[in-house]
């Protein structure tokens, strides 16, 4: 059924300097949910897409489904007829530029994990039949709403396998890490101890070949508001711990992102901290802190920029407006980046709790919601230098979203709610894209405020984050959009993919927009 799958992707990928199809439409969807498609990348490098929907029952038990693959031209490589029983979900999909596994989770099966390789032949399945009730809730919840998706928990370490990140039947909750090969046999395993006094969660923030980093949370229990959280380096082939530290001093951390060099022999953390003995949970944050580690764990450099004293006085304003930088706004970053150099750039967005109109109506009429939001403002980038040392900090203007939070939600940190903001995509920005050749870091964000740059109006704007040779830059390109539901992802170097999905039509459109660098 999968036969030549991944032969045909890889010849039509060296063949599409004959053949640019700038759009593709496919038709006659019973079905399709945004985890349904995406992009297919080994090491950041874009082979092509994949769009995978529900066009019908072979019975009724069975529903039929396609798999289509395209090039990174769009162009259709191969069409493949998947048959699933009746209540499966698509998790995910992963490429780690030898195989391809595709997870469904079914409620009575429980979580299914098959693998291809590049021929299209089935190289193994992995099933875990009972999985944790937190690992059932996560994906629940993205079931609920057709426009979620479940955060990742499959990644690649290297061609030859995957770590998997769950969760655990211990005494009290607590972390499993995986580690498989391209057949799905587990070839590691490390975690939480079974016997551990305390909650335990990790997420994993960085996968190659030779190393995994992860970031662990550990509390007491569910009602604790005292949370320690812990920095861990992993041999990506043994599942052996290389180092383990707290993300702490005499003032509590958190940890946003990790990165390493690209010799893999220094890692980088970036995060938050807090003032001294004020707590992670409940209280704000008093600025950005960034750390550099060796392979061993030795702290070798070490930087703290507050949000008012440091940043605020170096912020840029790409439109010569001021700023929002009330003492109540924060920034989440989505992504860092080192370029050739080791000029370190940071982008993420501000954002700002306040009460919400909409939830205390809905209260007074009797109804649910919080009474609080979460507004999403600009976009920022903090440019840092080898040694970490502040070099830049930049507000990009757009215009201001709402993330609408459940019940009960109003009363958490802000931080811990910009963490719930990205898992659910209430953030405007969107992903990030590489050029090795011209060492360019490019991120891709919405922006509704429907004018560009030259003033022509349009459906919403995306905007470009640029850095290039050490240098930032932006600009934004009007978006005409058809569909009430789209979303936008990488595609070759000056171009944007934009995925739209015509309910009412039973279609779903891909197609090539320029970008101007």
């Amino acid at each position: 059924m999968f036969k030549k799958l991944f032969n045909a992707v890889i010849l039509l990928i060296v063949l599409t300097t004959t053949s640019f199809a700038q759009t593709k439409e496919f038709s006659n969807l019973m079905k399709y949910r945004l985890s349904g498609s995406g992009p297919i990348l080994d090491n950041d490098n874009l082979l092509g897409y994949y769009a995978f929907y529900l066009v019908d029952k072979a019975d009724r038990k069975t529903d039929a489904y396609v798999l289509q693959l395209m090039d990174d031209n769009l162009n259709v490589v191969k069409a493949v007829d998947i048959l699933r029983p009746n209540g499966d979900y698509l998790v995910e999909t992963v490429f780690n530029g030898s195989a391809f596994v595709i997870v469904f989770f079914n409620q009575k099966k429980g979580i299914e994990f098959l693998s291809y390789d590049k021929s299209g032949k089935l190289l193994g399945s992995f099933l875990e039949s009972d999985p944790a009730k937190w690992e059932e809730y996560r994906i629940n919840a993205a079931r609920m709403d057709d426009e979620a998706v479940a955060n990742s928990s499959v990644f690649p370490i290297g061609n030859g396998g995957f770590v998997r990140q769950s969760y655990t039947k211990n005494d009290k909750y607590g972390y499993t890490l995986t580690g498989l090969d391209n057949k799905m046999k587990v070839v590691w395993k490390a975690g939480s101890p079974e016997n551990s006094e305390m909650i335990e969660s990790a997420d994993i923030l960085y996968a190659s070949e030779k190393f995994i980093s992860i970031v662990i949370s550990r509390r007491k229990n569910k009602m604790s508001r005292d949370l320690d959280t812990f920095l861990a380096l992993i041999d990506a082939k043994t599942g052996k711990v290389i180092f383990e530290k707290p993300a702490k001093d005499d003032q509590e951390m958190s940890i946003l992102n990790v990165f390493m060099n690209p010799e893999e022999t220094e890692l980088y953390t970036f995060g938050e901290y807090w003032p001294k003995g004020a707590e992670m949970l409940k209280d704000k944050s008093e600025g950005i802190v960034a750390f550099n580690f060796d392979l061993t764990g030795a702290e070798q450099i070490k930087k703290k920029y507050s949000w008012l004293g440091d940043l605020n006085k170096i912020l840029k304003s790409s439109d010569n407006t001021v700023a929002d930088t009330k003492d109540k706004v924060r920034s989440f970053f989505h992504r860092v980046h080192m370029d050739k150099s080791g000029n370190i750039l940071a982008i993420g967005e501000q954002y700002l709790k306040v009460v919400s109109g909409l939830g205390i109506a809905s209260r007074a009429l009797g109804g649910g919601g919080s009474t609080m939001q979460i507004n999403i403002l600009n976009m920022v980038a903090v440019e840092l230098g080898k040694d970490l040392s502040l070099k830049s900090f930049s507000t990009f203007a757009k215009k201001k979203t709402t993330a609408h939070l459940p019940p009960g939600y109003g009363a958490v940190n802000s931080t811990i709610l910009a963490a719930y903001v990205k898992l659910t995509g209430g953030f405007d920005y969107e992903f990030a894209t590489f050029d090795k050749t011209r060492d360019l870091f490019a991120t891709v964000y919405r922006d509704y405020d429907r004018k560009g740059d030259d003033g022509k109006k349009a459906d919403v704007m995306f905007g470009v984050i640029k850095f290039e040779d050490g240098k930032l830059s932006s600009n934004k390109t009007p978006l005409n959009i058809t569909s009430s539901r789209f979303w936008l992802q990488p595609a070759k170097p000056g171009y944007i993919t934009v995925v739209e999905y015509f309910k009412k039509k039973k279609t779903l459109s891909f197609r090539m927009e320029k970008i101007v660098y």
